[in-house]
């Protein structure tokens, strides 16, 4: 194989070139070459894009780790819901165990930080325009149950609201780990 030419220019001759200026003053023009070359554009290129592309991946990886997060709260939200519903009267310790055993469906994310708010929510009434408030409510031990008779956050649609008709709302909450910001802070030693 035959090496790669090189286009190394020396050091008077690049001194030469930095006296006369790059078109070359003197005779015999010596550093046309030099101001005529385009090695080290790519790079100068590559390293304009680099940070773009960069920013670009760890938004990507950053936004499928947030979807991924939020679909299996929505996961975990639904569990504690089935479990609640088939549940006539539960007691506390039962509710704990719901808590816990749903807490399997949130791996491999953190959930000791997850606040759980469970309510019995009714229409007040025989008819279907009475209004909603919150028969019962109970909470992980994290979180703060709904005062009784308090207005829910959510209104079911028209078709669901029948008088006296009861409803299970699942409320969860579940602060965010960013997966790079971790990494940025062990490098950088700041707090995001």
């Amino acid at each position: 194989m035959r090496p790669l030419p090189t286009r190394a220019i020396s050091r008077s001759r690049l001194r030469r070139c930095m006296a006369d200026g790059l078109g070359g003053a003197r005779s015999g023009l010596p550093c046309r070459g030099f101001a005529r070359s385009d090695d080290g554009v790519a790079l100068l290129e590559f390293a304009l894009i680099l940070p773009i592309l960069l920013l670009l991946y760890i938004g990507t990886v950053e936004v499928a780790h947030l979807m991924s997060n939020l679909r299996k709260l929505d996961l975990f939200t639904r569990t504690i819901g089935d479990f609640a519903s088939g549940v006539a009267t539960p007691s506390r310790q039962e509710i704990d165990g719901m808590f816990k055993a749903s807490r399997v469906v949130l791996m491999p994310f953190d959930s000791a930080n997850v606040e759980i708010v469970v309510s019995a929510v009714g229409v007040v009434g025989t008819v279907a325009s009475g209004p909603m408030q919150v028969c019962s409510s109970i909470a992980a031990a994290n979180a703060k149950p709904r005062a009784v008779s308090e207005k829910p956050t959510v209104a079911p649609p028209a078709e669901l609201r029948v008088g006296g008709a009861r409803m299970l709302l699942v409320e969860t909450r579940m602060p965010y780990q960013p997966r790079t910001g971790s990494i940025f802070t062990s490098l950088f030693g700041q707090s995001l």
